[in-house]
């Protein structure tokens, strides 16, 4: 037989593991045992562990004590009581031979016989996890520190057998007992109360991110898990988007969200008409030097340009909507000879809106590269300016700044149009329609 490397506990010098592989002797058995007393004596510990899965390696947690993980032929198991129990920790691991293992921070990686090395990324759900949890209906964990670090996702060119890297950004995980009633919404607040990140198991329409420029296509994203059992959700660390202008062209890439501010977060889970709390902390990337004040002061501007975005983007689609409300009324109406006067009202309606339409937004270009064909407008300069100011980690120069006020300016102006032009051309026409006895058209909201 061969016994593996004793594993000490770190929590108690008189309390160790060992591993006894017999598979050479035809004993396909498990056998671990445990120590309390510095060795004098030792109780075999593999409940839950049945041959062939003879054991290779037995480690303890390090940020918990009495949770082991054991190597075994056939795959991995866990136990959370010392060892007493175990249970299978497979998930999507290829049966295979795990020879050895090694907790790394919050990873737990393995060395196979055959099917190379796995890491199951962020164990925190397991060193939280206890009998009270998996008795909960719902349970929210305590999310692991995130780090916030600028432009996370690098280029890489695909040469095959390369690993999968884990997810950049906050991990939260829950755990629903069993399907619940209603929908279940997961959210980030910040420290200010403003909601940073939310998903809901409802679908929710939305335009995915182009490349290149290039505008995405329409999808449904999520829902938000809603069945029984675990459940991951990434936060990528940045705030939500404003509603996308469809089909609109932007420099470089679409508007993505502002990273947050290293500090405290409160994640919020609702499901079963009940609400459940716990904290996240985001620090910055250890290898940046920068103060809170300069990040402070970066974050603020980029948010104060978001939301100049905010107020582009809701004009613009105000204007396409009412633009196709007004063709089809003058589809309707062509050949009424007495609508003479409100075709030509519905024209002249349409020419000014759209004048205003393509100062906010350049309608003619599709993709990023067709803005060298045409002038770029007020949604491609904001978000361009705004991705500039959130990129790296340092304060917003006094170029940026100016930039920004030049632009709200023009967009105060031409937003300014577009409200004067519905108190006055907009309202004609509808007070025309109405006597006539016409359904009005509308400015949505």
């Amino acid at each position: 037989a061969k016994v593996a490397l004793i594993e000490a506990s770190p929590f108690d010098a008189g309390t160790a593991y060992v591993a006894v592989d017999a598979h050479k002797l035809d004993d396909f058995k498990p056998y671990i045992f445990r120590t309390h007393d510095y060795g004098k004596t030792w109780t075999a510990i593999t409940s839950g562990i049945a041959a062939p899965a003879y054991v290779h390696a037995v480690r303890e947690d390090p940020a918990r004590k009495g949770l082991l993980y054991a190597g075994t032929e056939t795959g991995v198991y866990v136990s959370f009581d010392d060892g007493d129990d175990w249970q299978s920790l497979q998930l999507n691991l290829p049966t295979a031979s795990v020879r050895d293992l090694a907790v790394h921070g919050n990873d737990l990686a393995i060395a196979t016989h055959g099917r190379s090395f796995w890491i199951l990324d962020d164990v925190t759900p397991l060193r939280q996890a206890t009998a009270a949890v998996a008795a909960s209906a719902v349970h929210l964990f305590t999310p692991e520190t995130a780090l916030r670090i600028h432009e996370a996702a690098t280029y890489t060119i695909g040469t095959g057998g390369v690993g999968q890297n884990p997810p950049d950004g906050a991990v939260l995980d829950y755990y629903l007992q069993d399907a619940p009633a209603g929908d279940v919404s997961l959210e980030v607040l910040d420290a200010a109360g403003h909601v940073a990140f939310h998903e809901t198991s409802a679908p929710v329409h939305e335009v995915a991110a182009g490349v290149g420029g290039m505008p995405g296509e329409a999808r449904v994203r999520g829902p938000l898990a809603r069945t029984a059992g675990m459940h991951r959700v990434v936060w990528d660390l940045r705030y939500p988007v404003p509603a996308p202008i469809p089909g609109a062209a932007y420099d470089e890439r679409p508007p993505r969200g502002i990273l947050a501010l290293p500090g405290t977060y409160q994640v919020r889970l609702t499901a079963a008409g009940h609400t459940y709390t716990a904290p996240l902390t985001v620090k910055n990337d250890p290898r940046v030097h920068v103060s809170q004040a300069d990040l402070e002061a970066q974050f603020k501007l980029a948010t104060q340009l978001m939301a100049d975005l905010a107020r582009d983007h809701a004009a613009v689609n105000q204007i396409l909507d009412l633009r196709e409300q007004l063709a089809g009324l003058q589809k309707r109406l062509a050949g009424d000879p007495q609508a003479q006067g409100i075709l030509a009202a519905a024209a002249d309606l349409d020419r000014k809106a759209d004048v205003i339409e393509n100062v906010l937004y350049q309608s003619k270009a599709k993709t990023g590269e067709e803005l060298l064909n045409f002038p770029t407008e007020l949604n491609s300069k904001i978000a361009y300016l705004e991705d500039e100011v959130d990129f790296g980690d340092t304060a917003p120069t006094a170029q940026f700044r100016e930039m920004t006020r030049d632009y709200e300016q023009r967009l105060a102006a031409t937003v300014g149009q577009w409200e004067a032009l519905q108190q006055h051309e907009l309202k004609a026409l509808n007070d025309q329609l109405h006597a006539k006895g016409i359904g009005t058209v509308f400015v949505i909201h």
